[in-house]
């Protein structure tokens, strides 16, 4: 019994750690993107898909 809840606390934590990461990933893209749309301006965002095409070919 006490091992089978050493398994479920664990894999509870494991979970709980992933949602984090994942919350942290979407914040970091919410700021990032705030940040873009308020610092770019026009020819940089022209540069920005000129770049990605060509890279991308």
């Amino acid at each position: 019994m006490v091992k089978k809840a050493e398994r479920v606390i664990e894999q509870e934590r494991i979970k709980a750690h992933k949602e984090l990461k994942d919350e942290v990933a979407d914040l970091s893209v919410m700021i990032a993107s705030k940040i873009v749309e308020r610092d770019v301006k026009p020819e940089d965002h022209e540069r920005f898909i000129e770049d990605f095409i060509d890279k991308v070919g």
